[in-house]
Protein backbone atom coordinates (compact mmCIF):
# COMPACT_ATOMS: atom_id res chain seq x y z
CA UNK A 1 0.00 0.00 0.00
CA UNK A 2 1.49 3.33 -1.05
CA UNK A 3 1.72 6.14 1.47
CA UNK A 4 0.23 9.42 0.27
CA UNK A 5 0.70 12.72 2.13
CA UNK A 6 -2.60 14.34 3.01
CA UNK A 7 -3.71 17.40 4.92
CA UNK A 8 -6.48 17.27 7.50
CA UNK A 9 -8.07 19.94 9.66
CA UNK A 10 -8.24 18.88 13.29
CA UNK A 11 -9.13 20.47 16.58
CA UNK A 12 -6.06 21.67 18.50
CA UNK A 13 -6.85 19.33 21.40
CA UNK A 14 -6.72 16.33 19.06
CA UNK A 15 -3.38 17.41 17.69
CA UNK A 16 -1.92 17.79 21.20
CA UNK A 17 -3.26 14.38 22.21
CA UNK A 18 -1.80 12.80 19.07
CA UNK A 19 1.59 14.41 19.79
CA UNK A 20 1.52 13.11 23.38
CA UNK A 21 0.49 9.58 22.38
CA UNK A 22 3.05 9.54 19.59
CA UNK A 23 5.83 10.37 22.04
CA UNK A 24 4.61 7.73 24.52
CA UNK A 25 4.43 5.01 21.87
CA UNK A 26 7.55 6.08 20.00
CA UNK A 27 5.60 6.67 16.79
CA UNK A 28 5.44 9.61 14.45
CA UNK A 29 2.22 11.60 14.42
CA UNK A 30 1.36 10.36 10.94
CA UNK A 31 1.98 6.70 11.89
CA UNK A 32 -0.22 7.07 14.97
CA UNK A 33 -3.04 8.75 13.04
CA UNK A 34 -2.85 6.05 10.35
CA UNK A 35 -3.12 3.37 13.04
CA UNK A 36 -6.05 5.05 14.76
CA UNK A 37 -7.88 5.58 11.47
CA UNK A 38 -7.38 1.90 10.61
CA UNK A 39 -8.88 0.88 13.95
CA UNK A 40 -11.84 3.20 13.43
CA UNK A 41 -12.44 2.02 9.88
CA UNK A 42 -12.31 -1.62 10.98
CA UNK A 43 -15.71 -1.11 12.65
CA UNK A 44 -17.33 1.45 10.31
CA UNK A 45 -20.69 0.14 9.15
CA UNK A 46 -20.72 2.27 5.97
CA UNK A 47 -17.84 0.29 4.47
CA UNK A 48 -18.16 -2.94 2.53
CA UNK A 49 -17.17 -6.15 4.33
CA UNK A 50 -14.03 -6.32 2.16
CA UNK A 51 -12.99 -2.82 3.20
CA UNK A 52 -13.59 -3.57 6.90
CA UNK A 53 -11.58 -6.78 6.53
CA UNK A 54 -8.71 -4.85 4.91
CA UNK A 55 -8.57 -2.35 7.76
CA UNK A 56 -8.84 -5.18 10.28
CA UNK A 57 -5.73 -6.75 8.73
CA UNK A 58 -3.96 -3.41 9.10
CA UNK A 59 -4.78 -3.42 12.81
CA UNK A 60 -3.36 -6.94 13.26
CA UNK A 61 -0.21 -6.06 11.32
CA UNK A 62 0.26 -3.09 13.66
CA UNK A 63 -0.23 -5.33 16.69
CA UNK A 64 2.40 -7.74 15.36
CA UNK A 65 4.74 -4.77 14.90
CA UNK A 66 4.14 -3.76 18.52
CA UNK A 67 5.14 -7.26 19.70
CA UNK A 68 8.25 -7.18 17.52
CA UNK A 69 9.13 -3.79 19.00
CA UNK A 70 9.66 -5.62 22.33
CA UNK A 71 12.72 -7.13 20.58
CA UNK A 72 13.72 -3.71 19.22
CA UNK A 73 12.63 -4.65 15.69
CA UNK A 74 11.00 -1.52 14.35
CA UNK A 75 10.75 -2.38 10.65
CA UNK A 76 9.75 -5.73 9.18
CA UNK A 77 8.01 -6.14 5.85
CA UNK A 78 5.41 -8.83 5.48
CA UNK A 79 1.90 -9.80 6.39
CA UNK A 80 0.45 -11.12 9.61
CA UNK A 81 1.70 -14.67 9.07
CA UNK A 82 5.24 -13.51 8.20
CA UNK A 83 5.42 -11.28 11.24
CA UNK A 84 3.99 -14.02 13.46
CA UNK A 85 6.62 -16.47 12.20
CA UNK A 86 9.31 -14.01 13.33
CA UNK A 87 7.53 -13.47 16.66
CA UNK A 88 7.60 -17.22 17.35
CA UNK A 89 11.23 -17.52 16.27
CA UNK A 90 12.22 -14.70 18.60
CA UNK A 91 10.28 -16.15 21.53
CA UNK A 92 12.83 -18.94 21.88
CA UNK A 93 15.64 -16.40 22.14
CA UNK A 94 14.23 -14.51 25.10
CA UNK A 95 16.63 -14.64 28.03
CA UNK A 96 15.12 -16.29 31.12
CA UNK A 97 16.95 -14.26 33.73
CA UNK A 98 14.89 -12.92 36.64
CA UNK A 99 15.21 -9.37 35.37
CA UNK A 100 13.48 -10.36 32.10
CA UNK A 101 10.62 -12.44 33.52
CA UNK A 102 8.04 -9.65 33.38
CA UNK A 103 9.06 -8.81 29.82
CA UNK A 104 8.68 -12.48 28.85
CA UNK A 105 5.20 -12.54 30.41
CA UNK A 106 4.20 -9.39 28.50
CA UNK A 107 5.55 -10.91 25.30
CA UNK A 108 3.71 -14.20 25.75
CA UNK A 109 0.46 -12.52 26.78
CA UNK A 110 0.66 -10.23 23.74
CA UNK A 111 1.12 -13.25 21.47
CA UNK A 112 -1.79 -15.08 23.10
CA UNK A 113 -4.14 -12.07 22.85
CA UNK A 114 -3.20 -11.61 19.22
CA UNK A 115 -3.99 -15.27 18.49
CA UNK A 116 -7.34 -15.13 20.26
CA UNK A 117 -8.37 -12.02 18.33
CA UNK A 118 -7.17 -13.56 15.07
CA UNK A 119 -9.32 -16.61 15.77
CA UNK A 120 -12.46 -14.46 15.65
CA UNK A 121 -11.20 -12.33 12.73
CA UNK A 122 -9.87 -14.86 10.19
CA UNK A 123 -9.70 -18.57 10.97
CA UNK A 124 -7.33 -19.26 8.04
CA UNK A 125 -4.73 -16.78 9.28
CA UNK A 126 -5.24 -18.13 12.81
CA UNK A 127 -4.57 -21.71 11.64
CA UNK A 128 -1.46 -20.56 9.77
CA UNK A 129 -0.21 -18.77 12.89
CA UNK A 130 -0.90 -21.85 15.06
CA UNK A 131 1.25 -23.85 12.63
CA UNK A 132 4.07 -21.37 13.27
CA UNK A 133 3.35 -21.41 17.02
CA UNK A 134 3.81 -25.19 17.14
CA UNK A 135 7.45 -24.68 16.16
CA UNK A 136 7.99 -23.28 19.64
CA UNK A 137 6.82 -26.15 21.82
CA UNK A 138 7.06 -24.18 25.08
CA UNK A 139 5.04 -21.24 23.80
CA UNK A 140 2.48 -23.54 22.15
CA UNK A 141 2.05 -25.57 25.35
CA UNK A 142 1.46 -22.40 27.38
CA UNK A 143 -1.09 -21.13 24.86
CA UNK A 144 -3.06 -24.38 24.65
CA UNK A 145 -2.96 -24.77 28.42
CA UNK A 146 -4.60 -21.36 28.80
CA UNK A 147 -6.89 -21.71 25.78
CA UNK A 148 -7.71 -25.36 25.05
CA UNK A 149 -9.02 -26.14 21.56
Amino acid sequence: MAKVPVSLSMDENYVKTIETLGKQKGLSKSALVERLVSVGLKFDSDLTPEQRYHFGRCVFIDRCSDILRLHSIVVHEGGISDKFMLIVALSTNICTKKSRESRNAIYNLSVFELLNDLKTFDIDIFNDCVTHLNKSRKLADEYFELYPR
